[in-house]
């Protein structure tokens, strides 16, 4: 037997009752929180109890009666089919618009091909500050400082066009400017053109690594070699 009610203590009778379309209608009408097995029973109002002269403490079904009221709960609770899992695009990119690079390098110089530069000064060493602020996740413009100790001074714009690989936390970047270059207290214009990469350390740390080659005017042509790191904001 199927019980819909809690166990009475004080039933003063039980009988078994087929589910007639009253009973039907009150099952349908129940809340859609009912879950089948969730709850323990069934209360009747004793309206509906008196109206079908129902026994007042405990009403128990037959098997048939117990397949109508499954079927009216299951009416009452159609069966929902799960949204679809769409699979979303990762937009998580490594390398960002809006970055913006502090530089610090170390730069070696080659003026050999310099040919109004003495022997003696055909190499040097020094170092290089920089920042860079990225437009977009390709473009970037910036202003760099180059000290190549007695040699030369160098302020000058950058500007950076980069290919980011996420997959592999570099970016490869092709860069272009033009500035102003302090030699033996004269200052001329210069421009330069070169290529480098970029390797992301960390979400905010990366090691950069560019070549570029440098021209000021018939005399002064030479390269630069520069390696360092860029703290990211």
């Amino acid at each position: 037997m199927f019980s819909l009610l809690p166990p009475n203590p004080i039933a003063l009778d039980r009988q078994v009752h087929p589910l007639n379309p009253t009973m039907k209608n009150f099952v349908k009408s129940m809340p859609r929180c009912f879950v089948p097995g969730a709850c323990a029973g069934i209360m009747l109002s004793a309206r509906d109890a008196q109206a079908q002269e129902w026994p007042p403490a405990q009403l128990t079904l037959d098997a048939a009666g117990q397949t109508e009221v499954m079927a009216a709960l299951a009416e009452t609770q159609p069966a929902r089919a799960l949204p679809p899992v769409v699979a979303q695009e990762d937009d998580w990119n490594l390398f960002n618009a809006g970055e913006i690079h502090l530089e610090v390098s170390y730069l070696y110089v080659d003026s050999s091909s310099a040919p109004s530069f003495s022997e003696s000064r055909q190499d040097a060493s020094g170092f290089a500050l920089g920042a860079h602020a990225y437009l977009s996740r390709y473009f970037s413009a910036g202003v760099e400082y180059l000290n190549g100790g007695d040699f030369m001074d160098v302020i000058t714009t950058t500007f950076r066009l980069r290919v980011p690989l996420d997959d592999f936390s570099t970016a490869l970047f092709v860069e272009g400017g033009v500035g102003a270059l302090f030699d033996d207290g004269s200052t001329r214009w210069e421009a330069h053109l070169g290529l480098g990469l970029e390797v992301r350390l960390l979400t905010n740390f990366s090691f950069s690594l560019d070549f570029r080659a440098v021209e000021s005017d018939a005399d002064h042509q030479y390269m630069i070699l520069r390696s360092g790191f860029s703290y990211l904001f």
